[in-house]
């Protein structure tokens, strides 16, 4: 249930999408709707856990609707965050990206974040470095070799 001094996140995230995607995400539908080909239920839970047992603080799901949960106990600015995050996901998913299972946060992902902050995001440009560093550091095992830049890591 939405606390009365939180917006609902629907509205989070229709702002956001015209903000930053210049409203092209799908639509938010309501939490339960049946088969809706192209659009997201937008709500907070509880807890969430990843595959494996792993906390996570939100979660998106590439089902009819499409589904972003973000746990519901976040500061409005951290909430945010996590909202933007798990909206970059579906906007790949929706642009027909497909994400090697396993690695949720690849190229096109650190790319987006970095639009993001270029755009005034600031805490994206952390995640994207983060996950810069990851794909780099998978690439070279898998590779048996330190493998070039090329996700952009700002030194």
């Amino acid at each position: 249930m939405t606390s009365p001094s939180r917006a609902p996140l629907a509205a989070q995230y229709r702002e956001l999408n015209a903000r930053y995607w210049q409203g092209q995400l799908p639509p938010t539908v309501p939490r339960g709707l049946g088969f809706v080909s192209r659009a997201v239920a937008v709500y907070r839970v509880g807890m969430l856990l990843r595959n494996g047992g792993h906390g996570a603080l939100g979660r998106f799901v590439p089902s009819t609707p499409a589904r972003i949960q973000i746990v519901s106990l976040l500061t409005h600015e951290h909430e945010r965050q996590v909202l933007l995050h798990e909206m970059v996901h579906c906007h790949l998913h929706f642009a027909g990206h497909r994400f090697e299972p396993g690695n949720y946060h690849d190229a096109p992902f650190v790319a987006e974040l970095r639009r993001l902050a270029a755009a005034g995001e600031s805490w994206a440009t952390e995640q994207a470095d983060a996950y810069a560093d990851a794909l780099r550091a998978l690439l070279a095992d898998r590779r048996g070799w330190a493998s070039p830049s090329i996700y952009g890591r700002r030194s």
